[in-house]
């Protein structure tokens, strides 16, 4: 689960719910593993600097009739620290 109600948490969402459609569309019985990151920009006004901002970034797929070889192949991955 994601929520967020900035306007780069909203924009990342919905390039995310592009991608997805875009797959389901090419390949109906694979979902795609996604991996949270931080992206970023600089801000126009100097004295804020480098922005934060979140980036979903699809490390994989795995077939829908079988999730849990999929859970199983990034189980260790999702035992990093959260970086904020």
């Amino acid at each position: 689960m994601f929520g967020t109600s900035s306007i780069t948490g909203r924009r990342e969402v919905g390039n995310l719910i592009r991608h997805c459609d875009r797959l389901r569309n090419k390949e109906p019985d694979i979902y795609p593993v996604i991996k949270l990151q931080i992206g970023g920009f600089a801000h126009r006004d100097e004295r804020v600097g480098w922005v934060k901002t979140p980036k979903f970034a699809v490390v994989g797929r795995a077939p829908k009739g079988n999730t849990a070889a999929a859970t199983a192949a990034i189980a260790d991955d999702l035992n990093d620290a959260i970086p904020f």
